[in-house]
């Protein structure tokens, strides 16, 4: 049986709240039990912007404030393309209250500097503490089944954006 490879394209948040960020632990799927990042797949003819207040209200409750792309990637896992993008957005511009939905559960603010990362996802792992340095990242990332090779660049140059992406068309 031939293998098909697909590419989709998620989001991921980050609530920062100080010097902590908001994770929780994922109920069901891929990855399930590992700790990760509020986020999920870009519905078709769906802005990643948009994605990302959508995806943080269905598994925070939380109406976002105004979110910032602060990184932007590609990850091969398998025979999947991720395209993914990482926004930030701060705890105290966000409306309503954390409470627990369908997809994740134990939400919980950890310190930056201390993840517990023995139970995140192997690909924030490695890409951990360029997250939360300052700077903006495009990161490149092909997940093997025993090794991970990573690599980062700036997403910006000259104040100008370098990744391209292509938006979807509406009718």
């Amino acid at each position: 049986m031939e293998k098909i490879f697909q590419t989709i394209n998620v989001v991921k948040i980050v609530v920062e709240d100080d010097d902590h960020i908001l994770m929780g632990r994922k109920k069901t799927g891929i990855d399930e039990g590992t700790i990760v990042l509020p986020g999920g797949k870009v519905k078709e003819k769906e802005f990643s912007y948009h994605a990302s207040a959508r995806e943080l209200f269905e598994e925070t409750s939380l109406i976002s404030g105004a979110l910032e792309l602060y990184h932007a990637g590609r990850m091969i896992k398998n025979y999947l393309s991720v395209n993914f993008e990482i926004y930030f957005v701060k705890f105290s511009d966000c409306l309503g209250k954390i409470e627990e939905r369908d997809e994740l559960t134990d939400l919980v603010f950890y310190h930056k500097k201390f993840l517990p990362l023995e139970c995140v996802y192997k690909e924030l792992y490695y890409m951990h503490q360029d997250l939360f340095d300052g700077n903006k990242y495009y990161f490149e990332i092909y997940a093997g089944k025993k090794k991970v090779n990573y690599n980062k660049k700036p997403l910006l140059l000259n104040n100008k954006v370098v990744y391209k992406k292509k938006y979807p068309k509406h009718s």
